[in-house]
């Protein structure tokens, strides 16, 4: 317990340090994307796009340190690895998206290969697709969730808190210094932010969210569901960020408009212009995510009851969403 508090405020301190270091090394990246029409910006202000890199390197830094003691880290290191390279290529040189969701598929295929499989079908081609395809999905919602300050980080923070032990229970003390990671970026990306984490940090977080997920996929087939039933509470512990972005993609086509590309309609975005501030909707989504997980891990509600209830938030969050954009056009 002592040795974990002494690494959590280790990577904290740290994380809070390369943020402010990196704009100066990185003073050029993401350039490229300041280019594209501010119309499709929320923030106008030019700021540096080195959340990401300032999140990951503390625990890799960590990860050194007990590189003795857990044999499996130099698995999952590549993993972690890949995502964060894939985001930074894209800050640097805005990649279009067949090269974008290549290497998206090529963390996937370190993923299956760390031994991070989502098994559904139990045919082992078919689950590597299906591994490549939801890590794609997690690493692209946190992406388009990324369009404010703060939103991204609480989101996933809120997401992975209701699940941390101190002992080794339901995840591994990974988590800790991750979180504590993602606290040293927030701290200069609370708004009004000095940094933004990019779509290096996009795709970290969605390779770690994937992390998550498997880890509480295969504990829960391990109690009393189905790999069905856990799959149902994962996408109740993820519900804001995917459904975020499941409601956005849809408006987009109906108003044939490109799903692809940034935009001013996110229910972030739509808050703020209903009059919250923006430190509010961060706190909201942060919140309301926090709820859902405590509710979920403390619980632990039958699938019976989570399809209904899941349904119903979704059809509430998307009545929601186009009654407040149909009374303020963004």
């Amino acid at each position: 317990m002592d040795s974990l508090i002494v690494e959590v405020i280790f990577v904290f301190a740290t994380a809070v340090g390369f943020q402010y270091l990196l704009p100066i090394a990185f003073k050029g990246l993401g350039q490229r994307k300041e280019l594209a029409p501010e119309r499709f910006r929320w923030a106008q202000a030019s700021k540096p796009l080195t959340g990401g890199l300032g999140m990951f390197i503390p625990i890799l830094l960590i990860y050194g340190v007990r590189w003795v003691t857990r044999p499996e880290i130099p698995v999952l290191l590549p993993f972690l690895t890949a995502a964060l390279i894939v985001g930074l290529l894209d800050d640097w040189f805005s990649l279009s998206p067949i090269p974008k969701l290549a290497g998206q598929f090529l963390c996937g295929l370190l993923a299956w290969y760390s031994g991070l499989q989502i098994e559904w079908t139990h045919m082992p081609y078919l689950d590597l697709i299906l591994t490549c395809v939801l890590l794609s999905a997690l690493m692209n919602s946190i992406n388009m969730l990324d369009n404010m300050d703060a939103v991204a980080g609480f989101a996933v923070l809120s997401s992975i808190l209701p699940w941390l032990s101190v002992s080794n229970g339901i995840l591994p003390h990974d988590f800790w210094w991750i979180c504590s990671g993602i606290l040293g970026f927030l701290l200069l990306n609370y708004h009004p932010s000095k940094v933004f984490m990019g779509d290096s940090g996009s795709h970290l977080l969605g390779a770690i969210l994937f992390w998550f997920v498997t880890i509480q996929i295969k504990s829960d087939i391990g109690t009393s569901y189905s790999i069905w039933g856990a799959t149902l509470l994962v996408i109740s512990l993820l519900f804001f960020p995917l459904t975020d972005t499941l409601v956005v993609t849809i408006s987009r086509i109906i108003r044939k408009q490109s799903p692809l590309i940034g935009g001013r309609d996110h229910l972030s975005h739509l808050l703020v212009k209903g009059g919250l501030s923006q430190a509010a909707v961060a706190w909201l989504i942060g919140l309301v995510n926090l709820l859902i997980g405590l509710v979920v891990r403390y619980w632990r509600p039958s699938p019976v009851l989570m399809v209904p209830a899941i349904i119903l938030l979704f059809l509430g969050f998307s009545l929601w969403y186009f009654r407040i954009f149909r009374t303020n056009r963004v």
